[in-house]
This record gives C-alpha cells, sequence and structure tokens, in this order.
C-alpha cells in the first residue's frame, strides 16, 4: 500500500517496521541473551556465526545481487516470519506446559500439532489466493490448490477439536491444564 500510494520505498517500509516494531522486541531479545555472558559463550554458532551471516546475506542481496526488487530476500522473509512466529508460540507454550509439569507429556506434542496446524491454515491460504508481493517484491511459492488448503483446514479442525475432548475430560475430573 505504502509504494502504490504513496511510493514510499520498500526499503524504507522494513527499516521502520525494523525500528519501531522490533526494536522492543529485539532489545529484550538482545539483553537478555547477548548481555548474559556465559549464555553467549556456550552457543558460540547460534550467537555468533547466524547473526553474522543473516547481516551479511542481508547486505549482499540488498546492495549487490537484487538490488530495487529483492525478490529472494522477501521470499526468505515471508517464510522466516511464519516459522519465527510459530515458534515464539511455541516457546510460550513451553513455558507454561513447564509450570503445570506437561512438558514431557503426550499432550504437549499434540499442543504443537494444533498450534502448527492452525498456523498453517492461513498460510496455505495466503499462497493459494495471493497477494504473492510482499513489500515491493515478488515472493516465490508453490502451488497450492484450494483442496490443500481445505485439508489443512480439515486436519486443524480435527486435531483442534481432539485436544479440546481431552482438554475438557481433564478439566472435569478436575486435573490442571497448562494455559487455563
Amino acid at each position: 500500500i505504502a509504494l502504490e500510494k504513496w511510493n514510499v520505498a520498500p526499503f524504507t517500509v522494513i527499516a521502520a517496521v525494523g525500528i519501531v516494531a522490533n526494536g522492543p522486541h529485539l532489545a529484550s531479545t538482545w539483553s537478555r541473551v547477548y548481555l548474559h555472558g556465559k549464555e553467549r559463550w556456550e552457543r558460540p554458532f547460534h550467537y555468533w556465526v547466524v547473526p553474522i551471516a543473516i547481516a551479511v546475506t542481508v547486505v549482499v542481496m540488498t546492495l549487490a545481487v537484487e538490488r530495487k526488487h529483492s525478490t529472494y530476500l522477501r521470499t526468505a522473509l515471508f517464510y522466516w516470519a511464519f516459522w519465527h512466529f510459530m515458534m515464539q508460540n511455541w516457546g510460550i507454550l513451553r513455558i507454561y506446559q513447564r509450570r503445570c509439569g506437561e512438558a514431557d507429556r503426550p499432550i504437549a506434542q499434540l499442543e504443537r500439532a494444533v498450534l502448527w496446524l492452525g498456523g498453517l491454515y492461513p498460510v496455505l491460504s495466503r499462497l493459494h489466493t495471493g497477494p504473492w508481493i510482499l513489500l515491493g517484491a515478488k515472493v516465490k511459492h508453490p502451488t497450492i490448490d484450494l483442496w490443500m488448503v481445505h485439508v489443512a483446514l480439515g486436519a486443524f479442525i480435527t486435531v483442534g477439536s481432539f485436544y479440546l475432548l481431552i482438554q475438557v475430560r481433564r478439566a472435569l475430573r478436575g486435573e490442571r491444564i497448562a494455559w487455563i
């Protein structure tokens, strides 16, 4: 919208979102992880190599390879955003599972399936209908038929219903449930 209506460059939009929306998120993560002296040296690949590799890749893709319309970079951003969002939610759910002592129970894996199926359906819907443009550049995507979207929704409803049935039965027996 910003590109079409106000002729704002996609990079400006990404930078603004990165600063305004992700700034607090990154600051809290970095202060908790990177400023903790012991943590960053226990996993040097995760805390040093990966961020540097990502930064170099983004700079090279933006300045040297794709320049104006960075299709590959935007495609990676599209799929990474989905994965990142799902993993954040999984991490939050794991905190509550551990608090209730459910982290090692089979219900924890069922919750993971419900979470991923619940996130997969809207992504498949978007890939089926479009738009396939993200911040002014096309996103590479597989062809998703409508039946695939319906199967994902059906799987989510089936697994979600099974999960809710289990949780209602547990609640009626007086058991504690992680997210309640």
